[in-house]
This record gives structure tokens, sequence and C-alpha cells, in this order.
């Protein structure tokens, strides 16, 4: 016995180190305060270590590699060869690197990093909302400076509050939940990734923790992911939607009744709900970048894009976020190859599949972020999950059979 453990200790230390530099990946691309200034060089780093960690997996199963060949070459003479023709980017290199290495890493290791991903953001979560509430409604936290979105983030923009184990915007209307990081639609986007891959198991405190903080962050984003997610996985239960309805109709009235007089409701979620048409995806994006894409649509350079080099020379058309960025840069066969890209990860899991794959795209709508490292993570972990759990369920079902 003894014996089989020590042979097992390096298989247990690979399994392990891989989900933490998954982790590590998915949080460096998503940086609290402190790593904003070297978070990419901290995720790429991360990325090139999992490479020489997989290296003999890759040689093993060189086979896979084949089975993907075409694609891969594919990928690599557009985003990176042909997108070098405007700017080389590095950080194109390290996604299709990162997602080369995820068809090597096993289906354990991907769901036990979207576990360390959860009790992580839950313990952040935990903290830093915790002390939101306490300076927003009972006394004020000493303040420990101030954060500029400009530092690392090549971004000026607003002054951010620092009180270490949150961070928060200084603003007499508004009062969003930010925890430690640069926007609250940053935390929006990844508990909703997050709580669609545990498939909202709220039996598990750390996912309601995340809940609650994706809630305070008034995200949009979080909202609606949230509401199609919970969708999708009871669309076959009717009786299921019914009660959701029923329970929506209840509580709806209640929490508009409770959060009628708080300006930050009112102005991000209300009004934005009220005003859909000036609120909806256009406002992601400014009037000088929707003009150009209106006009960019019908040109021939449509189809492959204006190049990686057209924000460079036109900075101030690079405003807001939003799928049009990406559209603009690399043109409809980029978006079609990203689309290829996420479906070879599906294989025959058609249903759960192809609902990560509606979960990450109306994601793309306002984050334009398919094509990260942290989003192929979060795609491949959460779809492994979801099927683990699916065939948790299966030999109940069958035994209920046999009686």
């Amino acid at each position: 016995m003894l014996k089989h453990d020590i042979k097992d200790l390096p298989v247990k230390f690979n399994f392990l180190l891989v989900s933490w530099l998954l982790t590590s990946i998915v949080f460096c691309l998503n940086p609290p305060w402190f790593i904003w200034d070297y978070s990419y060089i901290l995720a790429s780093v991360s990325v090139l270590i999992l490479f020489f960690l997989c290296f003999n997996r890759i040689v093993k199963k060189f086979g896979l590699f084949i089975k993907f060949i075409i694609l891969y070459v594919i990928l690599i003479l557009f985003f990176v060869v042909f997108g070098s023709f405007g700017e080389f980017r590095f950080s194109s290199v390290i996604t299709l690197l990162t997602f080369f290495l995820l068809f090597f890493i096993t289906k354990e290791e991907k769901i036990l990093t979207l576990r360390l991903i959860t009790r992580i953001l839950s313990i952040v979560v935990l903290i830093s909302l915790t002390g939101w509430l306490l300076n927003k409604y009972v006394f004020s936290f000493p303040m420990f400076g101030y954060l500029a979105y400009g530092v690392g983030k090549g971004d000026a923009g607003a002054v951010l509050l620092n009180y270490i184990i949150f961070i928060d915007y200084e603003s007499d209307v508004i009062s969003r939940f930010y925890s430690l990081f640069d926007e609250p639609g940053v935390l929006g986007t990844l508990s909703a990734f997050v709580l669609f891959g545990n498939k909202y198991d709220f039996k598990n405190k750390s996912n309601v923790i995340i809940l609650l903080g994706g809630l305070f962050t008034f995200s949009i984003a979080f909202i609606i992911i949230s509401i199609v997610g919970i969708l999708v996985f009871n669309v076959k239960k009717r009786s299921t939607i019914i009660k959701t309805l029923l329970i929506a109709l209840v509580f709806t009235p209640i929490v508009f009744f409770v959060l009628k007089d708080d300006e930050t409701f009112n102005s991000v979620v209300v009004d934005r709900l009220i005003n859909i048409g000036d609120n909806g995806i256009d406002s992601r994006t400014s009037y000088e970048l929707n003009s150009f894409f209106d006009s960019f649509v019908s040109s021939p350079d449509f189809y492959l894009g204006m190049g990686t080099d057209f924000f460079k020379y036109n900075p101030l058309l690079l405003s807001g976020q939003g799928y049009k960025i990406f559209v603009i840069e690399y043109g409809i066969i980029g978006v079609i190859l990203l689309f290829i890209l996420y479906r070879s990860f599906i294989g025959k899991n058609y249903f759960l599949g192809y609902s990560c794959l509606i979960i990450f795209f109306i994601s793309f709508l306002q984050r334009p972020f398919l094509f990260t490292p942290w989003q192929l993570i979060m795609f491949s972990i959460c779809l492994s999950n979801l099927i683990h759990l699916e065939q948790k369920l299966k030999p109940q079902k069958n035994e209920r059979l046999t009686y």
C-alpha cells in the first residue's frame, strides 16, 4: 500500500499542479487590483509552465494532435500569421497554445479546476462583500489610497478608492460592488460562468456566496446569463419552468418595491431594462464606433476585418466593450473560426455543449473576450463538470428502471 501511494505521488502532484495553473490563469486574466500591472505576464508564464508540464502527454497522445492538425494550422495562419500583417500579438499565441493544451488535460483536472475557482471566488466575495456592506451601511473603513484605471491597464479613466479587501468607485448616486476587480462586470461575468458550470447548485454554500456577490454588482450581463442558464437547464421540465415563473411573479414586485428608492438599482437595472432600445448592445460602444461599424458590415473588409493595428491608428474609435471590436479587427471569418474553435470542445455532447456556447456567446455581445485563455478554460471546465454531473444521474435512473 505504501509503495502504491509513493508511486502515485508524482501523478497526484501533477494533477493538482495542472488544476492550480488553470485556476491561476483565470484569476490572472480577471485580476484583483494588486496584480493589475503584471497580470498578463503571470498568465503567460502559467500557460508556458502548463505546456512543459503536459509535454509528455502530448508526445504520448500525438494522434490527438494529428486529429486537430488542420484546425490548428488554420487558426495559427489566421490569428497569428495573417494577424501579424497588422500588428503581432503575443496574446494570440498564448490563446491558441491554451486551446491546444486543453485537449491534453483530463476531465478530472478540469472538474477540480472549477471547484478551486468556485472556492477561491467565494472566499474573495465573502471577505470583500462583508467589508463593502459594513463600509456602506455600518461604519467607514479606512482608505489606503487610490487606484487609477490607467496603471498597468492601458486605459485612462476613473479613479477607484482602495480599501485593501475591496475597491470602490466614489459616487453619490451609483454604488455597485467591485470586490477586488476593476469593474463590477468582471465579477458579474465570472460569477455567471461559475454558477452555470456548477448547474446552480445552491446546496453548495460557495455558490450562494457567489450569487450574492453577482447580484450586488447590478451587472446586466450577470442577470441575463443567469436567467438564460436557468431556463436552459429546465427547458425540458415544464413544471419547473412554471414554478420558476410563479416565483418570479411573486418576488420581482417585492424586489422592485424594496429597491424602488435605490439610485443604483434604478439607473443601472431599471432604466436600462425600460429603455432597452437606448441601453442595448449598441450602448456598449460609442456613437462613432457604431457609425463606423454600420458602414463596415457592407464593405469588403467585413470578411477579413480591418486588422489588428486598426485601433492603433484610429484610437478615437476604441471606446467601450462589445463584439463589434472583435469583428472589426478579425471580420466575419474570425467569428466563424471562433465558433469552430469552441465547437471542437463539444464533441457529441450536443445539448450541454451548445448550451455552454449560447451562454458564452451572450457574454461575447457585451464583453469581447471569447478569444482569450481564461474564457477557453472556463468553457472547457464548465462543460466537463456539466457532463460529469449528468453522468452521475444516469446510474440512478437505470437503477429505478430495474425495479
